[in-house]
């Protein structure tokens, strides 16, 4: 079962660190007058693609087999996504196809090509260049890289909550700007599990880790032998909780023009005059996914309770 877990993040902020700049916050004394809050802004605009984008597309490259990326890779996109995979390939060495709409602006395209990407201009929309991305996918073999609708590549983008969480341990909230979601979704959920995972590992009694120092363990042995183990089986339902909860949270991204399956049954009610079943068969596959998870993260608990006897 795929998830967004904490190790994951922590494994995608060191690995991003290869392509990324430190991007330190920095006080924004107007916001904070008109807010009346302490507003801090993070410059991603200073990365070296001028977006964030290049932490999600770099980090998915880095999940993929060697053959998988020396196959080629293949994307849609109309700007700073584009540019993030092919940075991000040429790091790698490999081949980068990027399938942008007709409507793109020049700069973008002639920064794209800066990087050494081919650039496949399709389609009045991103739908158009999306659909020809992955019928070019399919017939030439490349690996596709979706913008957004990617676990690695939403936790590539969630490395930024990371390193606020760092930066401002007592943040209050955090704004992100909406475009695909994946940094939204990203973030969030990042957010929430750094929490779930804390609050996990300080519901283990202190005699345990003062256990493990009389055994002669260091911390870190003392934390992934004694604690961990202990919090991941108080933590599991609250993970598979914000999980399912990501899952449905998904569905947003249909309503700012993201293909999801939210948009896909309102552009069947579009072209079939039909209001309600569309949405009735969406609902009953979110129903289906949720009540799969919920099924495994049961049979999961059981297990771990019969090996705690």
């Amino acid at each position: 079962m795929k998830m967004l877990t904490l190790d994951k993040f922590e494994e995608a902020s060191e690995k991003v660190k290869e392509v990324t700049l430190e991007t330190k916050l920095v006080y924004s004394d107007y916001l904070s007058d008109q807010t009346g809050n302490k507003v801090y802004l993070k410059p991603e605009n200073m990365q070296f693609t001028g977006a964030y984008k290049v932490r999600g597309a770099y980090y998915k490259i880095s999940t993929l087999s060697e053959e998988e990326r020396q196959r080629g890779l293949i994307t849609a996109s109309a700007g700073n996504h584009a540019q993030g995979v092919a940075y991000a390939a040429k790091c790698y060495g490999c081949k980068a196809v990027i399938v942008m709409p007709t409507t793109t602006p020049l700069i973008k395209v002639n920064r794209t090509k800066s990087y050494g990407a081919e650039v496949v201009l399709y389609g009045d929309v991103y739908d158009e260049a999306c659909a020809h991305a992955l019928e070019l996918a399919e017939k030439e073999g490349y690996t596709f890289i979706h913008p957004f609708d990617d676990l690695a590549v939403a936790t590539g983008q969630g490395t930024i909550a990371m390193e606020i969480v760092q930066e401002l341990p007592l943040v209050d909230y955090i704004l992100v700007p909406i475009g695909g979601g994946g940094l939204a979704f990203g973030i969030n959920s990042g957010a929430y599990v750094a929490e779930i995972v804390r609050s996990g590992i300080m519901s283990i009694d202190q005699g345990q880790t003062e256990a493990g120092r009389s055994l002669g363990l260091n911390f870190s042995q003392t934390m992934r032998l004694i604690i961990i183990p202990q919090a991941f089986k108080n933590v599991l339902p609250a993970l598979v909780n914000e999980f399912i909860v990501l899952i449905k949270e998904t569905s947003i991204i249909g309503y700012i023009g993201m293909m999801d399956l939210t948009k896909g049954a309102m552009l069947i009610q579009s072209r079939t005059y039909n209001a309600f079943w569309p949405l009735m068969a969406a609902a009953a596959i979110y129903l289906v996914i949720v009540g799969i998870l919920t099924w495994g993260m049961n049979k999961l608990e059981r297990r771990l309770r019969t090996s705690e006897r």
